[in-house]
């Protein structure tokens, strides 16, 4: 009879292991051999799972009902614990067994089992496209933004028409002085934004026909908003020149609104309800505005005109330079070799990303809250779900970028010897330098701090 070793168990069925037991594994290797060549390759497709073969047995005059009992176990559903003096407890599956019994071994069954290792992930993991879904989300921040800014300025146009003759130009006065001190006055005061200048004069000569179609005017005045933006990503400052857009555009709104007030949505919505319900101009002026002349209330809805052109501006300018870093990220990482004509790019490090997400959160949160104070409900859910998605983007692909590493130097050297002791590759010695604003690349100063991208 075989030599018996040890006892082992699985799923607590216990059976008696004989001298030889074996693990088998080893690598996926593909061979790939042409016809009419000597020669072929091999290609690795990572490791072979482990199979378990257990030579085993259980004995006694009961054996019969012992080996039924092991039988059940290993035919049962799912995983189960292999207990085995060699290879441990382990969580395993029955890939196939073998019962054998025999007249010349009375009293005994003996088995052939293999087993494969218990693996939950048998399948690659699903990764979320982040990019993707900052660019769904971007596409319906803006429609949602210019759908509910259309359908505000639609109330205040339909409730004006009783007030004044040719409320159309009324409302082409107040939206062509808002272009002409936001925008023209912003390509005035920064250089490089002749293509704004043209837009905003564009808008102007069209501007009584588009104000038939609010939709498609703010759509307009977000293409408007969205060169300023790329004018400034597409610069090697990074984003200085959208520092100095966004305050410009920021203190020209300001200057706009300045001692003026808004009337909320909910008193804007009950004026159009009582419209709607055929209550005369003079019962639903006289219930909403008590002590105000009708030309008060009409400079009261010509004011609501300016501050939803603000806002929409102010949330489209935040939306498009969130969208402008995912889009930084996405050049970043996609840059998968570097030469000696690689510059310092806007995003290139784990820092990077980090201070951008912090701009970004501030700016979007802003809006956001401007936007609940308001009451425009629609634009505060579709920018909060924006900033969302646009935060775990930055985040999840944030972490394919090199590491920001500080080094202090205690000695004056070159820009190409601090490349190339810091990272093992001297050819991107020009990043180094323009990354730190180096003066010159010969001299790196003693006691200076600079960053290193490893």
């Amino acid at each position: 009879m075989t030599k018996m070793t040890g006892k082992g168990s699985y799923r607590g069925v216990p059976f008696l292991i004989e001298d030889e037991q074996s693990q088998n594994g080893g690598r996926r290797v593909v061979t790939h051999e042409y016809p009419l060549r000597n020669d072929g390759l091999t290609e690795d497709l990572g490791k072979r799972l482990r199979h378990y073969s257990v030579s085993c047995l259980v004995i006694g005059d009961d054996h019969i009902s012992q080996a039924e009992a092991l039988v059940d176990a290993l035919e049962a559903d799912g995983a189960g614990t292999l207990k085995h003096p060699y290879f441990g407890t382990l969580e395993v599956r029955v890939d196939d067994y073998r019962m054998r019994h025999s007249t010349a071994h009375q009293r005994v069954t003996r088995f052939d089992i293999t087993f494969l290792p218990a693996l939950d992930s048998n399948a690659p993991e699903i990764a979320e496209d982040t990019a993707y879904s900052v660019l769904t989300e971007y596409e319906s921040v803006l429609d949602s933004l210019a759908d509910e800014f259309a359908e505000m300025v639609e109330d205040v146009s339909g409730f004006i028409e009783s007030m004044v003759d040719n409320p159309l130009y009324r409302l082409a006065d107040t939206t062509m002085g808002f272009i002409e001190n936001v925008f023209e006055g912003v390509a005035n005061t920064v250089s490089g934004l002749t293509a704004v200048k043209d837009k905003a004069l564009s808008i102007k000569n069209r501007l009584y026909g588009l104000l038939l179609t609010p939709k498609v005017l703010a759509r307009e005045l977000q293409d408007l908003t969205k060169l300023n933006v790329k004018s400034a990503v597409n610069s090697q400052r990074q984003f200085v020149q959208h520092i100095v857009i966004t305050d410009s555009i920021d203190t020209a709104l300001n200057n706009l609104t300045s001692g003026k007030t808004e009337i909320s949505k909910s008193t804007l919505d009950e004026m159009m309800a009582a419209k709607t319900n055929n209550v005369s101009e003079s019962d639903i002026l006289s219930r909403q505005f008590r002590n105000l002349h009708e030309q008060e209330i009409f400079d009261a809805l010509m004011n609501k005109t300016t501050f939803l052109l603000k806002r929409l501006v102010l949330s489209t300018l935040a939306v498009e330079y969130g969208k402008a870093i995912s889009d930084a990220v996405t050049e970043s990482v996609a840059q998968k070799a570097v030469t000696e004509s690689t510059v310092a790019g806007l995003i290139e490090s784990k820092a990077d990303v980090q201070r951008y997400i912090t701009e970004v959160d501030e700016q979007l949160e802003a809006v956001i809250l401007d936007n609940a104070d308001a009451e425009q409900w629609k634009s505060y859910q579709v920018l909060e779900a924006y900033r969302l998605i646009l935060l775990k983007d930055l985040r999840v692909r944030g972490e394919r970028l090199a590491n920001a590493v500080d080094i202090t130097l205690k000695d004056t050297f070159p820009a190409v010897l601090l490349e190339y002791q810091h990272t093992g590759n001297a050819v991107t010695w020009k990043r180094l330098a323009l990354r730190n604003g180096v003066a010159h690349p010969l001299f790196c100063l003693g006691g200076s701090t600079i960053e290193v991208l490893q």
